[in-house]
């Protein structure tokens, strides 16, 4: 069987892949910088971009990334949003912030990194 490419430099053709390829680097950039701010493996979906058809995996990633944003409570294990400070269901606090500069803290810290605000805690 004799493989013949030689339409595949003609002008049209070139605009074509030219348009295809443009689309799909979109899509892979768009993917890994929102892969980032969602802590998901950018890496991976990069390269199923790059080795599948891109859009089923744009639509694939979408439907992955709107699942991950939500986690359970470690206390009551209610479904909420993983930026979530407390619980809705048990009112377990989740993240602790500085009362002074609002940066997320731990709770077993005595003094802020961020702002050496002395932190005050009940006993």
């Amino acid at each position: 069987m004799d493989l013949y490419l030689g339409n595949m430099f003609e002008p049209n053709n070139l605009i074509g892949l030219m348009i295809t390829l443009l689309i799909k680097i979109v899509i892979i950039i768009y993917v890994y910088n929102d892969a980032k701010t969602h802590d998901m493996n950018r890496i991976l979906w990069i390269a199923l971009i790059i080795i599948l058809p891109s859009y089923i995996i744009l639509i694939a990633y979408l439907i992955v990334r709107k699942y991950n944003e939500y986690t359970s409570c470690p206390n009551c294990h209610f479904r909420i949003k993983k930026k979530t400070s407390i619980c809705p269901n048990c009112h377990q606090i989740l993240t602790y912030t500085c009362p002074r500069c609002n940066k997320k803290i731990k709770e077993e810290w005595d003094m802020c990194p961020y702002c050496t605000e002395v932190l005050r805690r009940k006993k």
